[in-house]
């Protein structure tokens, strides 16, 4: 990898620390978007009921974020390295509680995935502005580090979409419309807050371009020369799905399936999210120790697909190995964070926005895939049991099980 640029200064120098308040505000968007993306894992039965549509359309739908959040992260990327951080995250944010009160409206199919597309939309700014703060305000010998410290601020929103969102579904008899209507009016209050106290760390953006002539295909022609650039974008697209399929969407719904109550279904899942967090973080500061990206990424992928395996196909009856199998199965994916590093590391300054973004491309083109590929296994194998979604003994039949067993053995493949 190539040597990191502004290496001068501390974490928590002057500077800095003016930085950590910026970041930490980019994160709350982040949990925030991180939130809704991981909501649809707890609401899968009741939105499926509600909406009367099946497994496979609840992927179709649930995809639509990943659509859009992977389509937007090249123009995500040429949009804040333009107008900078502070005015696109105050729009970003805007645009996604937006798209939250859209999908607590939706009563159909069209409505529904348009809602999810929108906050999709928006949500895809949320890595991209921190990884610009920390490139703006943090000495990047410590990007490895950095990179992991959001995960850190993203697992919270997964967290809140995990056992106290249950939790909050059974205190208002499943009403999930009720409870987006709060994450909007959370939405419009962060907003206002970050536009307000957010600055941007280098000069302004219109001053970076004064003397030149903004030209996005010239800025794209640069950017995809980098041979670099593809082969960790191809890495990360295989690496992150797992988790989006099992935090987010399907991961839940199979542990119940299996036996588990939905309050110890959320709390095994948090481990995954609980992982991803704090082992993003720890890798990171491994791999800016030793300097070697690839033998970190290689290993994190075997502990990834050796507890997945150990998950799906190994019976065993043990909720403490299931919870450490999933706290395994997100620290191997949180070595998704350390491809944003290495990206920085091999492109120049004025690519940085725009390539962070196409890395994140792929991170989410790659769960929107499984996450469509998903739901179509669980319907193709398990069907006719879950075409008739009011019959729990069908749901929980071996037959339906066996389709969920077939469709999350797509995460051994994304890691």
């Amino acid at each position: 990898m190539g040597n990191y640029r502004g290496d001068t200064g501390g974490l928590f120098s002057r500077r800095t620390l003016k930085g950590w308040l910026f970041f930490i505000l980019a994160g709350s968007f982040f949990l925030y978007e991180f939130f809704c993306r991981a909501s649809m894992g707890p609401m899968e039965n009741l939105f499926r009921v509600d909406l009367n549509i099946n497994v496979a359309t609840v992927g179709l739908i649930s995809s639509a974020f990943y659509l859009a959040y992977s389509i937007m992260q090249i123009p995500v990327g040429l949009l804040v390295d333009k107008f900078g951080v502070r005015r696109m995250g105050g729009f970003a944010i805007t645009l996604t509680a937006i798209g939250c009160l859209v999908f607590s409206m939706s009563h159909s199919v069209p409505l529904a995935w348009i809602g999810r597309f929108i906050i999709g939309i928006g949500a895809a700014f949320g890595y991209v502005l921190m990884f610009k703060i920390i490139l703006e305000w943090f000495p990047h010998k410590h990007l490895g580090f950095m990179g992991g410290m959001t995960q850190i601020l993203g697992m919270i929103g997964p967290l809140i979409a995990g056992v106290p969102l249950t939790l909050a579904l059974e205190g208002t008899d499943g009403n999930w419309r009720l409870i987006f209507y709060f994450v909007v009016f959370f939405g419009a209050i962060l907003a206002v807050i970050f536009y307000s106290i957010v600055r941007d760390g280098r000069a302004e953006p219109t001053q970076q371009i004064k003397h030149e002539k903004y030209n996005v295909f010239q800025h794209l022609k640069k950017m995809v020369k980098y041979k670099q650039l593809w082969v960790i974008a191809i890495y990360v697209f295989f690496a992150y799905g797992s988790i989006e399929l099992l935090g987010s969407l399907f991961g839940m719904t199979y542990l119940q399936r299996i036996g588990y109550s939905p309050v110890d279904s959320a709390a095994i899942v948090a481990f995954l999210w609980l992982g991803l967090g704090f082992g993003s973080p720890i890798i990171g500061v491994i791999s800016d120790r030793l300097q070697k990206r690839k033998i970190v990424l290689l290993g994190c992928s075997i502990v990834g697909v050796l507890a997945s395996t150990i998950f799906l196909w190994v019976p065993m009856d043990s909720k403490f190995i299931t919870c450490i199998l999933f706290l395994g199965i997100g620290i191997a994916a949180g070595a998704q964070s350390l491809t944003f590093p290495a990206v920085v590391e091999n492109i120049t300054p004025e690519l940085e926005g725009t390539s962070i973004g196409f890395n994140n491309m792929f991170v989410l083109l790659g769960a929107s895939v499984i996450q469509i590929v998903g739901g179509w296994l669980i319907t193709f194998f398990s069907s006719p049991g879950l075409n008739n979604h009011t019959d729990v003994v069908l749901e929980n039949s071996p037959q339906v099980i066996h389709g969920y067993q077939m469709a999350l053995s797509l995460s051994l493949i994304h890691i």
